[in-house]
């Protein structure tokens, strides 16, 4: 939750940092600590404890917290819920294209994702599943690192050259064990990307774990979005991955495309 702040913004004099802060404590919500104390959104933000208090009284009187049963601790409220509505009603306009990935993931029993950029983590979309049982506890709305994961690598080859290497070195030194793992992979399928139109994942991720991932950009270059199949390796080897799989998100990948420009329009 701290990379929201971990960024430079000392010379931008239309950021609002307390805003800032209060998002930050929103977002430390998740399905897994829906309940949390002040102490722990403090752990988990990095903001002082007194700071903490306050912007939390500020948002349970606009009503987007609320105190819990248990009586030391926070949890979202109504003002956070239909925020998040309105968000879900957004996100659904992609599940015209469920369909589609859902056929790659019965056909070849992996997971099918289309994912957005979201600070240092890509954030789910649409997700499809096949029969297979790996990555179960990820849906819409989890989130997965940019660094080492092919939905990450995928928005990341759809960056011009400057704001690409800006944003590894965010990566790098939020992460200096990771992208010590993850960098020579990297480096090559993003080198590759443009002869190949996609980037490859063999195990950085997890190491049982292949994929395939494709960037989606609007034209005019305000959405990047990524699509990627994933699944087990001894099933997904590198050659389906690049003959058979890949072209398929590339069909959907540019039905999306097609969807942004008549939105456009």
């Amino acid at each position: 939750m701290k990379e929201l702040l971990e960024q430079d913004l000392n010379n931008d004099r239309h950021f609002v940092t307390a805003l800032a802060r209060g998002i930050q404590i929103l977002r430390c919500f998740t399905q897994d600590q829906d309940e949390l104390r002040a102490s722990e959104i403090a752990r988990l933000t990095g903001i002082p404890q007194p700071t903490v208090w306050r912007l939390c009284h500020t948002l349970i009187k606009l009503n987007y917290l609320q105190v819990s049963k248990r009586s030391d601790r926070l949890q979202l409220g109504i003002g956070a819920l239909a925020l998040g509505y309105s968000a879900f009603v957004r996100v659904e306009t992609y599940g015209a294209f469920r369909p589609a990935m859902q056929s790659i993931a019965e056909k070849y029993g992996a997971a099918v994702s289309l994912a957005a950029p979201d600070g240092l983590r890509m954030i789910y979309l649409q997700r499809c599943r096949g029969t297979s049982t790996f990555g179960m506890e990820l849906q819409i709305g989890s989130r997965v690192p940019i660094l080492n994961t092919a939905l990450g690598w995928a928005y990341l080859a759809a960056l011009n050259a400057d704001v690409r290497s800006g944003k590894i070195e965010q990566l790098a030194a939020d992460n200096p064990i990771v992208w010590q793992k993850s960098e020579s992979a990297l480096t090559e399928t993003l080198r590759r990307y443009g002869e190949r139109g996609y980037v490859l994942n063999l195990g950085a991720f997890q190491t049982e774990i292949n994929a395939v991932g494709i960037p989606v950009v609007s034209r005019d270059g305000n959405t990047t979005l990524a699509l990627n199949c994933s699944g087990l390796a001894s099933v997904l080897s590198p050659n389906m991955l690049e003959r058979e799989i890949a072209p398929r998100l590339r069909d959907i990948a540019d039905a999306i495309q097609m969807y942004f420009q008549s939105q456009a329009n």
